[in-house]
């Protein structure tokens, strides 16, 4: 009988439940996603919900460059590609679907409550930065 195969242990790579966001131009609203993701030898397959709808997804992740890629693909609807980067505890990046649409995104395994509070906020807020006053010679 044949040994199932392994998921991935990188740590950066867990199978399970994820969560977490995307983002569209013009709209201020961090929208809500929630994933069940596979991550075994390269190969990234799933499933989750968004306020659009249930989804499918299929991709691929590289462990040496952290870079993940994925199309998300509402049945008897249209398909998103996602390119990100898997960086700390999240996988960050764009999403598109050609030619006119794009937006951010950001996710996280769904247990990481910590990542829930500081990332779910009812609207996306501008960075305040303040710099130094500049002192003329």
């Amino acid at each position: 009988m044949a040994q199932p195969e392994e998921n991935e242990k990188d740590s950066g790579f867990p199978s399970g439940p994820w969560t977490g966001f995307y983002t569209q131009p013009g709209d201020r609203r961090f929208h809500r996603q929630s994933l069940d993701l596979t991550f075994r030898r390269g190969r990234m397959i799933g499933r989750g919900q968004d306020g659009i709808g249930v989804f499918l997804i299929g991709g691929h992740y590289d462990l040496e460059s952290r870079r993940v890629w994925w199309t998300k693909s509402y049945p008897g609807s249209h398909s998103v590609y996602y390119s990100g980067v898997q960086q700390g505890r999240t996988i960050q990046g764009d999403w598109n679907i050609p030619p006119h649409y794009r937006g951010g995104f950001s996710i996280w395994p769904g247990g990481d409550s910590a990542l829930d509070g500081e990332f779910f906020l009812e609207e996306a807020r501008p960075l305040e930065v303040r710099l130094p006053a500049l002192v003329e010679d």
